[in-house]
């Protein structure tokens, strides 16, 4: 279910407040209206009344969940009803003036009428709703009252013109504020669906970055070499055209087969395998990737930099799956190296290792010290056992 806009959030707020003013209007209005029913022809008082008082008051209790479209019916045929009124009610009055030289009910809610107008209906079709409202109350003010002449019918004219003008206004601004909203909104979403494909885009380049790296130009070098193996050449090219292919993002692979990609990238490199992950555990094609490679990288790289005397080197492999997270840990007990003095353009760590498992949506912690040996953590959230 979608969740509604500002501008619509905002216009039902206004259709509920107005229905409420309306319960006010309506209940206190009922002894003076009442009292001019009898001036009219049978029914017509009566009627008009409480056409007009149900249609504006229904909108207090349906405001809350009717469909905007029946609310502005609603509004509509309230405003419709209240100018039929107000065209009716001299050539409908049968008495010569109304009772108690009162203020004919319909002056009580002009504001009431011009608000639904507001609100239902475009900017200018509700200015003009309000001006002509305002002058019919002015003229039915006069004919209900004729001996208290046309000042008092200009007088309650311009105060129902100013009242209804203010409320009118607040709500226009009202709802011009929640259509601006709305803009800024998908403005928003736009910028925010632009930036998450170039994010893509730039993850998919250090993918690419980083598998050319480490298989790419393995690939190159070895068949370079004079004395190379084609047979070796030729596996190593198939293994770097299948890890440059798309993976299929609705294609999961388990942590143990994860783990079991990792061992066959070791070869023949000694290492101590611990591995303990829950069964049933399985992550995206491209995650499983990214914590291979990684993983792959971060024992080629204690292959080649821990141990350059040849005195022997203790490695080690662990992978865990816990707090809902997959963690795979290579460490060794080699010379070890400086962080501080690790040079930017070292992709074998910064590339392959920390910028893989963040295109991924991993983390890679590194920690290391000479004399010290070096530890590399690949850490990727896997969520509930599949």
């Amino acid at each position: 279910m979608s969740t509604p806009s500002a501008a619509a959030r905002i216009q039902r707020a206004l259709y509920t407040s107005l229905g409420v003013a309306a319960l006010a209007y309506t209940l206190l209005g009922i002894p003076s209206a009442v009292g001019q029913f009898g001036a009219f022809v049978p029914g017509f008082g009566v009627g008009a009344y409480v056409i007009c008082s149900l249609l504006s008051t229904s909108l207090a209790v349906l405001g809350p969940f009717a469909p905007l479209r029946l609310l502005s019916g609603i509004a509509t045929a309230h405003c419709i009803a209240f100018a039929l009124t107000l065209a009716l009610w001299f050539p409908l009055m049968t008495a010569r003036s109304v009772p108690g030289l009162a203020p004919p009910w319909t002056f009580d809610v002009v504001t009431i009428a011009a608000s639904a107008a507001a609100i239902a209906w475009h900017r200018t079709a509700a200015w003009v709703y309000l001006v002509a409202v305002a002058v019919a109350t002015g003229f039915v003010t006069y004919v209900s009252s004729p001996e208290l002449g046309w000042l008092n019918a200009a007088h309650d004219l311009v105060y129902a013109l100013s009242f209804s003008v203010i409320v009118v206004a607040i709500i226009q601004v009202s709802r011009t504020a929640g259509r601006r909203l709305d803009t800024v909104a998908a403005s928003a979403r736009a910028e925010a669906s632009r930036e998450a494909r170039e994010s893509s885009a730039r993850q998919q380049r250090m993918r690419l970055n980083a598998l050319i790296h480490d298989r790419v130009l393995s690939v190159l070098l070895a068949a370079a070499r004079a004395n190379s193996d084609r047979d070796g050449v030729r596996e190593g090219a198939r293994t770097a055209l299948l890890a440059l292919a798309p993976a299929d993002e609705r294609d999961r692979i388990g942590a143990d087969e994860v783990a079991a990609r990792i061992r066959s990238a070791a070869g023949g490199m000694p290492v101590e395998w611990d591995v303990s992950v829950a069964p049933g555990v399985s992550v995206p094609a491209e995650a499983a990737a990214a914590l291979v490679e990684a993983a792959a990288e971060a024992l080629r790289n204690s292959e080649k930099h821990a141990d350059p005397e040849g005195v022997g080197v203790d490695r080690r492999v662990t992978v865990r799956m816990r707090h809902g997270d997959l963690s795979i840990v290579v460490e060794d007990d080699g010379v070890g190296f400086s962080l501080r003095r690790l040079a930017p353009d070292r992709l074998g760590v910064r590339v392959s290792i920390i910028d893989r498992m963040r295109a991924a949506g991993g983390a890679a912690h590194i920690t290391a010290a000479p004399g010290r040996g070096a530890r590399v953590e690949l850490r990727w959230p896997v969520g509930e056992a599949t």
